[in-house]
């Protein structure tokens, strides 16, 4: 779950455009609420979006949707790469 919590952190506080704050918001919501599998994150699904349009009362846009699937697609990336760095850093111990 931990990820790259600098990166994302340092993301939450940047400025930010103001028309792009809401899927922002709504990325850092569902980040927050991901699974995980016991090693590292789980995707963001799209039963985890159609929750959080439901409970949010927000409906995302496709573009929205698409913006924000590329954002946990560049998240898990982000994951796996910090996985493999640890994984690295075990072997070395």
């Amino acid at each position: 779950k931990q990820g790259d919590a600098d990166a994302i952190e340092q993301l939450r506080t940047e400025p930010m455009p103001r028309l792009a704050e809401p899927l922002w918001n709504a990325f850092c919501a569902m980040h927050d609420a991901r699974g995980s599998n016991g090693y590292t994150p789980n995707a963001i699904t799209w039963q985890d979006i159609a929750a959080w349009q439901q409970v949010s009362g927000n409906t995302l846009t496709p573009w929205e949707l698409d913006t924000l699937r590329a954002l946990d697609g560049v998240a898990m990336a982000a994951f796996a790469k910090q996985a493999k760095a640890q994984q690295a850093q075990n072997k070395g111990t």
